[in-house]
């Protein structure tokens, strides 16, 4: 029961098996944890784009509470900052709105009064207080009506806009 052994000869470098094997472990880890990192990335990308989408009016949109715990638990944070925010600039402009609509009866009476004022000069600079005065309770108006852009956007048209606490020159007055 003698048999031959067949010569074998080793391999020439055992390593280049070990190697191919390395390499595909690597590339299969590295495409798992580049899905789940894309996973976990999502959601925060999502609440960048809608921090980033406010507008001038403050408002921010209502996000998705889904994700990661942290992630939901920001979304539900900013959509109750939103919440708070949005009220409280809804409280202001119905305030900016009453105060510019009580400012028309004062205006009126004291316009009354500079037209019967005797000399030219003080009459004319009544006037032009009072107009001044209308244009901010107008501005105040437009304000609380439109909110930040239709304010800013007749404020071009106009070539002023009146600010609450005096005037942001746009251009040359028209």
């Amino acid at each position: 029961l003698l048999m031959p052994i067949a010569d074998l000869t080793p391999q020439r470098k055992p390593w280049y098996g070990l190697l191919k094997w390395l390499a595909l472990i690597t590339v299969g880890v590295s495409a798992i944890a580049i899905f789940a990192a894309h996973r976990m990335v999502q959601p925060l990308m999502l609440l960048e784009n809608a921090v980033e989408s406010v507008g001038p009016d403050a408002i921010l949109p209502l996000l998705p509470e889904k994700g990661p715990a942290e992630v939901r638990a920001t979304a539900r944070a900013l959509n109750s900052l939103s919440s708070r925010l949005r009220s409280a600039i809804e409280s202001r402009m119905r305030l900016l709105a009453a105060a510019g609509h009580d400012l028309r009866t004062p205006i009126t009476r004291m316009r009354l009064r500079a037209e019967f004022v005797e000399d030219e000069e003080e009459r004319r600079l009544w006037l032009t207080d009072l107009d001044e005065l209308e244009r901010i309770a107008d501005s105040a108006n437009v304000f609380a009506r439109g909110g930040v852009g239709l304010w800013l956007a007749r404020g071009r048209e106009t070539g002023q806009a009146i600010g609450f606490c005096g005037f942001l020159e746009l251009g040359e007055p028209s």
